[in-house]
């Protein structure tokens, strides 16, 4: 299955009500990350999945919408939308994982 990736990016004052507009399209959750300064000192960015269904034009066009109205009262980026194909997240997150040798005996993931 295909799924469109939503991201916008956001203080993180408003990351909760972003996450809560984007949930009402994105039924298998939202991910709020830290920006790259860390979780207090800059904007966040808030994710979310929309199955690529026969409802995602409509469904982008509400995120859109929605998020618009968002925009004209708190200071959040325009969403941007890109495509993703399924994969097994469970393992997935594997694949970035880096391995830190200590010494000769012990082998930390980090």
């Amino acid at each position: 299955m295909e799924w469109l990736e939503v991201s916008v990016t956001a203080e993180n004052e408003a990351a909760e009500v972003v996450a809560e507009v984007l949930s009402r399209y994105a039924y298998r959750g939202v991910v709020i990350e830290a920006g790259p300064g860390g979780w207090n000192t800059s904007p966040v960015i808030v994710r979310a999945y929309l199955p690529a269904d026969d409802q995602l034009q409509a469904n982008k066009r509400r995120v859109e919408e929605a998020l618009w109205h968002l925009a004209q009262i708190r200071p959040i980026s325009a969403p941007t939308f890109h495509s993703v194909a399924e994969a097994d997240w469970a393992e997935a997150w594997k694949e970035r994982l880096k391995i830190l040798h200590i010494g000769q005996q012990y082998h930390l993931n980090m």
